[in-house]
């Protein structure tokens, strides 16, 4: 009996013993929730791992684009001046030659800005595009002109040390040479007073406008009207005298720009011409221009001669040759 029970005894101590490694066991290892969870993160940290490491490779860099050629631009001969509505007889051109090579450069893209329209005596220009042939040459036609014009035409190129450019002289005259025209200018005193006989800078204009190929033009006198600066007035006086007889009136004013200088032996006559054109059939004013000259001579009368005939009268023309 007392056997037994000692050996009863032993076998429960055994039992409580081994109860209690596996209840420390069991409290030293997670639950199977918690196993989940940690089994996710581990999955999660390894995937961002892997990705990491599976990244595709940069992309190459793509080496830098060729260095532009060495270019330079010259201009092919000036086209003669045309009048309003005429087409120029031979185009404009430019040849793009390579300057490393001293090549002509083919297949090269050349900007060409010419002028396109006219308004308020403001040229607005338009550009194109053009590319060289096997010679490096680009050939423009410009439109046929319905506007005068003494302005030029621009080729450019981009080239290795920045853009190249040339130019073309670019010149349309008036359609007006034959219409008929009057010339109503008040010449001034150093007093600054208008002076009231025969206008020397109008008949210097006047031999200027004959010689350029005009005809049926004369001078007729306004000096009040073109002394009080009146544009109607004028109008309406010229309008009074000649009417529709004449296409064009050119009125204005020719003044001292200073004082009459000399210096060892040579006289300065300074000038100042402001003029305006107009249209004698509706008054519209066609253009204005402002000339400034410096005449030259051995004397006071001289230079003042040499500014009238030889600079204002030609230049005035000009001026009224691309300008109406």
């Amino acid at each position: 009996m007392f056997k037994i029970s000692f050996i009863s005894i032993v076998l429960v101590f055994c039992l409580l013993f081994s109860s209690c490694l596996t209840t420390k066991e069991s409290g030293d290892s997670a639950t199977p929730q918690q196993q989940e969870e940690v089994s996710l993160d581990n999955i999660s940290e390894n995937t961002s791992t892997a990705a990491e490491e599976t990244e595709s490779p940069l992309e190459p860099e793509l080496p830098p684009p060729p260095p532009l050629p060495n270019l330079s631009l010259q201009s092919g001969k000036t086209p003669a001046a045309i009048r309003v509505g005429q087409s120029f007889k031979t185009n404009f051109t430019a040849t793009v030659v390579d300057k490393d090579t001293n090549l002509a450069a083919e297949g090269i893209t050349v900007t060409v800005t010419y002028p396109a329209n006219k308004k308020n005596a403001t040229i607005t220009f338009a550009t194109t595009e053009l590319t060289t042939d096997a010679t490096g040459t680009v050939t423009f036609t410009p439109p046929d002109t319905s506007f005068t014009c003494n302005s030029e035409i621009t080729f450019s190129v981009e080239s290795r040390d920045g853009r190249e450019n040339t130019t073309i002289p670019y010149q349309v005259k008036t359609d007006r040479y034959n219409k008929g025209g009057n010339i109503a200018i008040v010449d001034y005193g150093l007093t600054g007073n208008p002076i009231r006989d025969n206008s020397r800078s109008a008949s210097a204009l006047l031999t200027a406008l004959i010689r350029n190929g005009f005809s049926s033009i004369g001078n007729v006198d306004f000096v009040n009207e073109v002394h009080s600066g009146d544009q109607e007035k004028i109008y309406q006086a010229a309008f009074n005298l000649i009417g529709n007889n004449s296409n064009f009136l050119v009125y204005g004013t020719v003044k001292y720009n200073g004082e009459v200088t000399q210096k060892d032996g040579v006289y300065y006559t300074p000038l100042i011409g402001d003029l305006t054109c107009l249209e004698m059939k509706t008054g519209k004013e066609l253009f204005h221009t402002v000339i400034e000259v410096v005449g030259t001579g051995s004397s006071e009368w001289a230079a003042l001669q040499n500014a009238r005939m030889d600079l204002f009268g030609p230049q005035a023309a000009e001026a009224i040759i691309h300008g109406m």
